[in-house]
C-alpha cells in the first residue's frame, strides 16, 4: 500500500495483494470521485478503511483505490465481487453504511459509480500468448510484440 498526503507527488494506491485472485468476478463496479483539495486526506482515510472492509467479506475478488497523478482529488475505485448477493452484502453492512455516512460529509466536487455484469471470459493469454513467452511486467505492455 503506497500513501501520500495532498502536497505530495507520489500517487495514493491501495492494492489487495500481490497475487492474482483465483474466482473471476462476475460484478465490476467502477467509481470516480472528485474531492475538493481541503477533504483530500479525509477521503483517503474513508477510502482505506472502506476497502479494507470489503476485502475481508467473502465475495470481493478485489477492490483497488488510486488517485489520478494528473488530477490531485480524484480518486477510482475498482471493485470485483463474486455475485450479487456478495455485493448486496457489502452494500448493506453497517461499516459500509457508517462510511458511506462519513463519506457524505466531505466535499465531493463530483462522483460517478457505473456497475458492469460479466458475461462471459476469455484469457488473454489463451488467444494471444504462445506458451513459451514471457509476459514483461511494466508500464509498456503486458502482451509480447
Amino acid at each position: 500500500m503506497a500513501r501520500t498526503n495532498a502536497s505530495d507527488q507520489t500517487p495514493f494506491c491501495i492494492y489487495r495483494s500481490s497475487t492474482m485472485p483465483n474466482d473471476a468476478p462476475t460484478i465490476i463496479i467502477y467509481a470516480t470521485y472528485r474531492i475538493e483539495a481541503h477533504d483530500m486526506d479525509e477521503f483517503r482515510d474513508v477510502a482505506t478503511r472502506m476497502a479494507e472492509a470489503a476485502r475481508s467479506r467473502d465475495g470481493c475478488i478485489f477492490l483497488d483505490v488510486a488517485e489520478e497523478v494528473g488530477a490531485p482529488g480524484t480518486f477510482r475505485l475498482i471493485e470485483g465481487w463474486r455475485d450479487q448477493m456478495a455485493l448486496d452484502g457489502h452494500l448493506s453492512s453497517k461499516d459500509f453504511q457508517a462510511i458511506l455516512a462519513e463519506a457524505g460529509k466531505l466535499a465531493i466536487v463530483d462522483r460517478r459509480a457505473d456497475v458492469y455484469s460479466i458475461a462471459s471470459k476469455t484469457s488473454l493469454c489463451t488467444t494471444r500468448c504462445a506458451a513459451s513467452t514471457a509476459i514483461p511486467v511494466g508500464p509498456r505492455s503486458i502482451l509480447s510484440s
